[in-house]
This record gives C-alpha cells, structure tokens and sequence, in this order.
C-alpha cells in the first residue's frame, strides 16, 4: 500500500517563463496545474520477490495520476541577445484520492493523500520574436531542485467476511519514517524540465513536461515522479 502511494507523494515541477519587452520587466508571478504520474523500476531492495503477476500488479496500482497546483516567482537575467537564465521559488500542493472495491473477498479500500513541497527551478531560455511586436515564443530547459515538506497519507478499509483475514492498514502513513515503511521517501529531489510558453505583453501561458532525476522512493519499488503542466502568468 505504501508503494503505491508513495508515488504521488511528489512531483518534480516545471516553471513558468516570462517574456522581457518593452511592455514588461525582469520578475514575473505564475500559476500552474500539474498533472504527476510516475515512473517504476524493480528497486534495489527485495528485487528477487518481485517477478510475474506481482509486478505487474504493483503498476497496475500506480498508474493513476495525482493532480497539483503550483504558485512561483520567478526572476530573469540577460547572458546574450536573446539568451536569458531564469531562477525562482515555488510552493506545490497536491491531492489524490482513489476508493476500490474487491468483491471477491468484500473487501473495500480508501486512499487520501496531500502533498507540500517548496521547489526552487533554474532554466535557461531563448526569446523567439514574432512578426507582431506584442507577441514572442519561448522555448525553456532547465532543473528543479525539490523539498518534499509534508506527505499526509491516509487509508482506509474494511471487510465484511470474518473467515477472511486482512491486515489492519495505518489510518496515516509517516512515508518519512522507517518504522512505518520498509524504507523512506526522499526529502530532497533534483529534477528536470522542458517548456514552451507563448508571451503577449506582460501576459503568458505555456506547457511543460519535466520528470525526477532522482528517486523519491527506492524500496522494493523504484519510483520517479513525472509531470505535464500548464501555466498562465504575470511579469513586471
């Protein structure tokens, strides 16, 4: 149960750009929805336990995708011409939910989760003017260093057949802590991001994709964290 959480416990996020005209300036406020799914490999605890129909299983359950909101600043400096570095800070909140029901055994299983994480993303950036003065495309690419503050995991579940016999599950989970999981998520991440954002003025909206370098969880799972993202923004 555990394993299945933990991989919504983060998302390594993308940020937004911010175009730099005549009609705006060098620091820029931002909104973003994420959309963070996860990328599974066998880890490097208990891999010979985990072949056939029981790894395919362990991704079958996390295969959903958590959703995120995402507020930033970011500011900007010029290196060259056209050629900009972006840096910033950020704060991502995160929920999921997902409720299943085994008939074979009447057994129902409840699963609630929120996520806190502080990011600090760095991107370089190329400004593409378009023929219309008021408008210019700008392709990113970049890092996002992680803080995964707080991960309140909650399940719930209960069987109605006295002949069988499931384990009472944690109603919260501590995935930081060792002695309610096999082994601890990762407080600190690095990841990576590419983007494309569209500027009109002072105004911008964009998409971006980006994923962890680094595992948020090794166990008997090894999972990264990915993440599609849209962003509208402000510069000034």
């Amino acid at each position: 149960m555990f394993i299945c959480a933990t991989s919504f416990a983060q998302f390594t996020s993308s940020e937004g750009a911010a175009i730099e005209n005549s009609n705006s300036g060098k620091n820029g406020f931002y909104i973003q929805y994420n959309s963070i799914g996860s990328i599974c490999t066998l880890g490097n605890e208990h891999e010979s336990t985990l072949y056939g129909r029981e790894w395919e299983y362990l991704k079958e359950r996390i295969n959903d995708r958590m959703e995120g909101i995402t507020f930033g600043y970011n500011r900007r400096s010029k290196v060259f011409r056209s050629i900009f570095v972006q840096y910033g800070v950020a704060m991502q909140y995160g929920w999921y939910y997902n409720s299943e029901y085994y008939n074979e055994i009447d057994w129902s299983m409840k699963v609630k989760m929120s996520t806190f994480a502080l990011i600090a993303p760095i991107s370089a950036i190329y400004r593409f003017e378009l023929p219309n003065p008021d408008f210019c495309l700008e392709p990113m690419i970049g890092l996002d260093l992680r803080y995964n503050y707080l991960v309140d995991l909650r399940v719930k579940s209960n069987i109605a057949k006295p002949n069988y016999y499931v384990e009472d599950a944690y109603s919260y989970i501590d995935i930081f802590s060792t002695k309610k999981c096999e082994s601890t998520a990762k407080r600190f991440q690095i990841g990576w991001h590419i983007g494309l954002n569209l500027a009109y003025r002072k105004y911008y909206v964009g998409i971006s994709y980006g994923s962890d370098l680094s595992k948020i969880y090794d166990g008997s799972v090894g999972v990264k964290l990915n993440a599609v993202s849209i962003t509208t923004g402000i510069t000034y």
